[in-house]
C-alpha cells in the first residue's frame, strides 16, 4: 500500500537529482500497482470458487440451507447470502481498494514528472533569476543610488 507521501514532493533546489529519481519511483509505484491488479485477480477467481462449492454444496445438502425445493433461481439468491461468499465479496473489494490506491499513486508520479518538467521550463527561463536593469537604465539606477547614499551621508552628519 502507499505509504510515502514524500515520494510525490520535489525539491525544486535539486532538480537533477529529482529528475534522477523519478523512474526509480515510477517502477517503485508502477510494480505496486501490478502487484495489487494481481492480487485483485486473485480474489475475484477465489470468490468464483467459493460461489461455486456453495452452489454444488446447496444442490447435495439443500435441506441443510432450509431449501425444500432447489431450482436455479433459489440456488442463485442462498449462493448470494452465504456468509462464506458475502466474505470472498469483501475481500475482493478490499483488494480492489488496494489496486485502485495504488493506481492513484502511479498517475501521481505521472503528475510529478510533468511538475518537474514545468520546474525546469521555469528554471530555463530565468524564472528564479534575480531581476536584471536593461544596460541604458543601469547608469540611471546607479546615478539614483548615489544621490540616495549623499542623502544619507548628508544626514548623517548633521
Amino acid at each position: 500500500m502507499v505509504k510515502e507521501r514524500s515520494d510525490f514532493d520535489f525539491d525544486k533546489h535539486a532538480l537533477d537529482e529529482e529528475w534522477h529519481r523519478q523512474p526509480k519511483l515510477y517502477y517503485k509505484y508502477a510494480c505496486l500497482a501490478a502487484d495489487a491488479r494481481k492480487e485483485w485477480e486473485e480474489a475475484k477467481n477465489k470468490l468464483k470458487v467459493v460461489e461455486a462449492e456453495v452452489s454444488l454444496d446447496i444442490r447435495k445438502n439443500p435441506s441443510v440451507y432450509g431449501l425444500d425445493k432447489i431450482t436455479e433461481g433459489t440456488i442463485s439468491a442462498t449462493v448470494v447470502i452465504d456468509a462464506r461468499v458475502i466474505e470472498a465479496q469483501e475481500a475482493v473489494i478490499e483488494v480492489r481498494h488496494e489496486m485502485d490506491i495504488v493506481d492513484a499513486a502511479v498517475s501521481a508520479m505521472d503528475s510529478r514528472k510533468k511538475a518537474l518538467e514545468k520546474e525546469v521550463d521555469l528554471w530555463l527561463a530565468n524564472y528564479f533569476s534575480e531581476p536584471k536593469i536593461k544596460s541604458e537604465n543601469a547608469e540611471k539606477f546607479e546615478e539614483k543610488e548615489r544621490r540616495v547614499l549623499r542623502r544619507k551621508g548628508r544626514r548623517s552628519n548633521v
